[in-house]
C-alpha cells in the first residue's frame, strides 16, 4: 500500500497492489512445502509409537489435500508432478510398512530427498517475492516521483526474528541504491507486529 500525507497531515492511500506472495504460484509452493513437512512429521510420529490407525488417518488427509492441488489448472504445478508423485509414493510405502525398521528407513530416505526440493521451493518463493516487490516499488517511484530520502516504509510482520526478513533486506538494499545507509536505524524502515491473520488483508 502506498500512502502520502494530505494538507491536513493525514495519511491517505494513493495506490495498492498485491505482492506475488499472495498469488497462485507462491501459494502452491507453500502448499507443497507444507505437505512435505506434514508427511515427514507423520512418519516421525510413527517411528515414535503412533498407532497405525492414527497415522493412516493422517496420511489419507495429506492425500486428500494433494488431490485438491492436482485438480488445479496451473502451469507451475504441472512442472512439479515429479515431486507430487514422489510424495504419493512415500505415502503408499508408508501405508504398507511392516516394521519400525521399515519406517525408520523410509523416514531417512524421504528427509534426504525432500531437503533439496524444499530448498529449491524456498529460493523460488524468495525470487517471486523480491522480483514482485521491485517491480511494484520501481513503478511507484517513477509514477509518483517518490523521493526515498523523504519516504519511510512500514513492514507488517508476525512475531519473530527480523534480521532475515526478505522484505526488510530488500528495502535496505533499495535505500542503499539511493545513498541511504542504515535505513532502519534512521527510521526509514519500521517493522511492526500484527497477527498473522491480519497481514495481507
Amino acid at each position: 500500500m502506498l500512502c502520502c500525507k494530505n494538507n491536513h497531515h493525514q495519511l491517505i492511500e494513493i495506490d495498492s497492489q498485491d505482492t506475488p506472495a499472495l498469488h497462485d504460484t507462491a501459494e502452491l509452493i507453500k502448499s507443497i512445502s507444507h505437505l512435505t513437512v506434514m508427511l515427514e512429521r507423520v512418519i516421525y510420529s510413527a517411528m515414535n509409537g503412533m498407532s497405525k490407525s492414527l497415522y493412516h488417518k493422517d496420511l489419507l488427509n495429506i492425500k486428500s489435500l494433494l488431490k485438491e492441488l492436482m485438480a488445479l489448472e496451473n502451469p507451475w504445478l504441472k512442472q512439479e508432478m515429479t515431486t507430487i508423485n514422489q510424495i504419493i509414493q512415500v505415502m503408499n510405502n508408508m501405508m504398507n510398512v511392516q516394521s519400525i525398521d521399515d519406517v525408520c528407513a523410509l523416514h531417512a530416505k524421504f528427509r534426504h530427498e525432500i531437503q533439496s526440493v524444499n530448498q529449491k521451493y524456498a529460493a523460488e518463493a524468495t525470487k517471486l517475492q523480491l522480483d514482485g516487490c521491485h517491480a511494484i516499488l520501481s513503478n511507484w517511484i517513477k509514477a509518483h516521483d517518490i523521493k526515498l530520502e523523504k519516504t519511510s516504509v512500514l513492514i507488517a510482520i508476525t512475531k519473530g526474528p527480523r534480521r532475515d526478513l526478505i522484505e526488510k533486506q530488500y528495502m535496505e538494499w533499495m535505500y542503499q541504491q539511493h545513498g541511504i545507509h542504515d535505513a532502519e536505524t534512521h527510521g526509514k524502515i519500521i517493522c511492526f507486529e500484527m497477527l498473522a491473520e491480519h497481514i495481507g488483508t
